[in-house]
C-alpha cells in the first residue's frame, strides 16, 4: 500500500471521529449526556436498575395497599399513596431503557392493565377491592425477585440490537450533535440560496407561503384507507369505531372532528398551476369522514365551511398563517362555530356559563419557519380574541363542572395555553355554547398519545356527555404511535 493511499485512510478516519470527538469534548466541557456512554449503560447496567426499580415498585404498593385495606378508607387522599406506588411500578415497566418506550398497546403484562383499570374504579366504587387485592398481591411475587426471563424480553424487544432502540438512537444524535447541527444550518443556508429550497420539512408555496411536508404527504399518498396500498397503516376508522363502543359502555357520545390541513384549503398558495375555482376540496378525508358516518359516528364537516370562507379573505386575514401548519385565530373561531352549531342540534342538557370575548394582536414565528432553521421568515401578527368569564378572568377549563370533554392536538392548543391564552379553539367553544369545557391535549398525538393519557386519567370522564375528539387530517397517516387500541 503506497503512502498516498495510506494518507487517505488516515485522513478519511479522521474525518469520521470529528463527529464523535467533538461532541465528547462538547459532552465533557458542558457536562451533558454523551451517547455512546448511554448504550454501554443501557446495555451492562439500565436492565438490572429496572429489575431493582421493580421490585421496590411492587413491595412499596402491596405494602399501600395493605394499609388502605386496614383502614378501609377508599377516598382520594387515602388513595393517593397507592396511586403513587402503581404508578412508579407502570413507569419502571414501561420505560424500558434510555431510548426505548412501551406504549400502552405493547404492554403484555395484562394484570398491571387490570390493576390501572380497577384502581380508576375503586373511589366510586370500593366492591372492586376485593378484585384488586390478589391482583396486587401477584404483582408483588411477580415483580419482587429478579427474573431472567423478563431480562431476555429486555434484550430481545427493547435491547441496542433492535430498531425499537437504533431509530430514536440515531435520531437523538441527528439532533444533538453539535458538529450535526452547525453543518445541517450551512447546508440548508446554501440550498437556500442556490436553489430557493427551504429544506427536507417544508414546501415553498406562493408569496412566501410555508407548507409543512407532511400536510403535502398526506394529500399525494394513497388514501390511508387504500386496503391495496395502504396494509401497512393501522385502520383509523376501526379505532374510532372501538373508542365510540369504550365511551358508549359509559353513556357518553363522541363527536369527531378533523381540521382540514393548510394545503387542503389554500393548494392554490402551494402551487399556482391548482384550479380551486370548483370549490371541492382535494383531501383523503371527505372518504373517512363518510366512512365514519356510515359506522354511525357524529362528525364536523370543516372543509365546506373552511372553503366558503375563504372567499371573504381579505387585508391578508387568511384562515391559516403564513408559515406556520397552524389556523389563525379567525379559522379557530370559525371551527368552533361550526362545532358548536353541531353540539347544539345533539340537543344536550349542558350546564351554563357566559363568556365574552376581547380583542389583543398576538406576533406568532411559524413552526415551519423554525423547521427550515433560515432567518429569512419573518414574524407574522395577528388579531386575537381572548375569551373571559363574566368576572373578566380568562377563560379556563372546569373539569367538575363542564359535561364536554376535549381531546385534541397543537390545533386546541394554539393562542389557548400560549399567547395570547385562553384565545383559541377551546375557549370559543366554550363561547359558543355558554358551557364550560375539559380538555386533554398532545402535540401531535391525538390519534394514540391523548387516548394513552385519557385511559391513564379516565377519571376526568365523570360527569361527562360528550368527548369531542379533534385531530388534523395528516394524523389519519402520520399521527405519533399510529392508531393504536387504547382500552378505558
Amino acid at each position: 500500500m503506497n503512502r498516498i493511499a495510506i494518507f487517505f485512510i488516515i485522513l478519511f478516519v479522521g474525518i469520521l471521529c470529528v463527529p464523535a470527538s467533538t461532541q465528547l469534548f462538547y459532552s465533557l466541557n458542558k457536562d451533558v449526556a454523551f451517547q455512546p456512554l448511554d448504550m454501554i449503560t443501557d446495555i451492562f447496567k439500565t436492565p438490572f436498575n429496572r429489575e431493582s426499580d421493580l421490585r421496590q415498585a411492587s413491595d412499596s404498593l402491596n405494602k399501600t395497599w395493605q394499609s388502605v385495606l386496614n383502614k378501609k378508607e377508599f377516598d382520594a387522599l387515602s388513595l393517593e399513596p397507592v396511586l403513587d406506588a402503581f404508578r412508579f411500578l407502570k413507569t419502571s415497566y414501561t420505560n424500558t431503557n434510555s431510548y426505548t418506550t412501551m406504549d400502552s398497546s405493547s404492554i403484555k403484562d395484562q394484570d398491571l392493565l387490570k390493576i390501572e383499570s380497577l384502581l380508576s374504579e375503586l373511589e366510586d366504587n370500593p366492591s372492586v377491592s376485593d378484585s384488586l387485592t390478589p391482583l396486587i398481591k401477584q404483582a408483588s411475587l411477580s415483580y419482587g425477585s429478579f427474573s431472567i426471563k423478563r431480562l431476555a424480553e429486555y434484550y430481545w424487544h427493547y435491547g441496542f440490537l433492535t430498531s425499537r432502540y437504533w431509530r430514536p438512537y440515531e435520531k437523538r444524535l441527528e439532533d444533538e450533535n453539535k458538529v450535526t447541527q452547525k453543518s445541517r444550518v450551512l447546508i440548508q443556508r446554501s440550498f437556500w440560496t442556490l436553489f430557493n429550497e427551504p429544506g427536507e420539512k417544508a414546501f415553498l408555496g406562493e408569496d412566501d407561503w410555508l407548507f409543512y411536508r407532511d400536510d403535502v404527504a398526506y394529500l399525494t399518498m394513497p388514501s390511508p384507507l387504500d386496503k391495496n396500498r395502504s396494509k401497512h397503516l393501522d385502520n383509523p376508522v376501526k379505532e374510532i369505531v372501538a373508542f365510540q363502543k369504550d365511551l358508549q359502555k359509559k353513556g357518553i357520545e363522541l363527536l369527531v372532528v378533523i381540521i382540514p390541513g393548510k394545503p387542503s384549503i389554500y393548494p392554490e398558495l402551494l402551487t399556482s398551476s391548482w384550479d380551486s375555482s370548483s370549490g371541492v376540496p382535494f383531501t383523503h378525508s371527505q372518504d373517512v369522514l363518510n366512512a365514519l358516518n356510515e359506522k354511525g359516528i357524529k362528525t364536523v364537516d370543516l372543509y365546506k365551511p373552511f372553503l366558503e370562507a375563504k372567499k371573504e379573505d381579505q387585508d391578508s386575514n387568511y384562515l391559516y398563517l403564513y408559515t406556520d401548519t397552524h389556523w389563525t385565530p379567525r379559522g379557530a373561531k370559525l371551527a368552533a362555530s361550526v362545532v358548536a352549531e353541531k353540539v347544539r342540534s345533539m340537543e344536550m342538557d349542558l350546564p351554563v356559563n357566559y363568556y365574552k370575548e376581547d380583542t389583543t394582536l398576538v406576533e406568532r414565528v411559524g413552526d415551519v419557519a423554525v423547521m427550515t432553521s433560515l432567518p429569512v421568515f419573518p414574524s407574522q401578527w395577528v388579531k386575537a380574541y381572548p375569551v373571559k368569564d363574566s368576572s373578566g378572568v380568562l377563560y379556563k377549563d372546569n373539569y367538575r363542572q363542564s359535561s364536554i370533554l376535549i381531546l385534541g392536538d397543537s390545533f386546541s392548543r394554539i393562542y389557548q395555553t400560549d399567547a395570547p391564552r385562553s384565545a383559541g379553539f377551546i375557549s370559543h367553544l366554550a363561547k359558543e355554547l355558554n358551557t364550560p369545557l375539559s380538555s386533554i391535549v398532545s402535540d401531535g398525538g391525538a390519534s394514540t398519545l391523548v387516548r394513552e393519557t385519557l385511559a391513564r386519567r379516565s377519571g376526568v370522564l365523570k360527569g361527562k356527555k360528550l368527548v369531542i375528539w379533534e385531530f388534523v387530517e395528516r394524523d389519519l397517516r402520520f399521527g405519533a404511535e399510529g392508531w393504536k387500541r387504547i382500552s378505558l
